[in-house]
């Protein structure tokens, strides 16, 4: 099997993931490099710039269906975008390893939770006001910019935790990869960190991936997006701590 093949399968496999959940784009970078042998310095661009098309789509999509609250969206891209380029800016500045760690609590605490293995909120919660989301936004485009990560990962998680449905979630957290993966990828571009084919391949895998997840998420009963979402922050919050502890 060509590695051409492996790429596009691996980023089809997990976009089908983020499709139904937002999240999961932690696990293409380990998969990259520990499983097909590209370098971690090539692969984090070419993930991030794959992201960007399939953001795009998915986002059209869920504007199609109606899922996305247009108005905490907007409250978020508001403090994602300044966000991300302060982060981007401060990057040489700023000691992360600490900013990983703490994913690493937020995730997993919030998967358990939503897993009924932690402490349980009082149900369903509405979603803060547009002043609170433009401060969460802000945080969540730092610390992505900080550490190379997704929006998601980080906004995901924190929702989870005031006790927000993951029906309203899910579409937020794919819209804010749209700003913070496009400002990752026009810093990337210009600095020529970029493998084409690679990105190409990947970038393929990913959205005919984010379309099928989205698709069949309309499919999936609500609990059981839940205890998916879960499971992924569980998953992707024991990869990164094993990725901190091994150096």
């Amino acid at each position: 099997m060509s590695v051409d093949l492996l790429v596009f399968a691996l980023g089809l496999a997990t976009s089908v993931v983020i499709g139904l959940t937002s999240i999961g784009g932690m696990l293409i970078v380990p998969g990259l490099v520990f499983v097909l042998g590209f370098d971690v310095a090539n692969a984090i661009p070419a993930t991030m710039l794959a992201f960007l098309p399939a953001a795009v789509i998915g986002l059209v999509m869920i504007l199609q269906m109606g899922s996305l609250d247009r108005p905490a969206n907007t409250a978020l891209w508001i403090g994602a975008i300044p966000g991300a380029l302060l982060g981007a800016l401060a990057l040489p500045y700023v000691a992360v390893g600490a900013l990983y760690w703490l994913m690493v609590v937020i995730m997993a605490v919030s998967g358990l939770r939503a897993l009924g293995l932690g402490p349980r909120g009082s149900g369903a919660a509405a979603l803060p006001g547009r002043g609170e989301l433009a401060a969460t936004g802000f945080g969540v485009g730092i610390v992505s910019a900080l550490t190379g990560t997704g929006g998601p990962v980080t906004l995901v998680p924190i929702m989870m935790l005031r006790g927000v449905t993951p029906a309203i979630i899910v579409p937020l957290a794919q819209a804010i990869t749209i700003p913070i993966t496009g400002l990752a990828s026009l810093g990337y571009w210009t600095r020529g960190s970029v493998e084409p084919r690679l990105t190409l391949v990947l970038a393929a895998g990913c959205t005919v991936g984010i379309v099928l997840g989205i698709r069949a998420k309309r499919h999936v009963p609500a609990a059981q997006v839940t205890r998916l979402i879960a499971i992924v922050l569980v998953a992707s919050a024991a990869l990164l701590a094993a990725r901190l502890l091994l150096g």
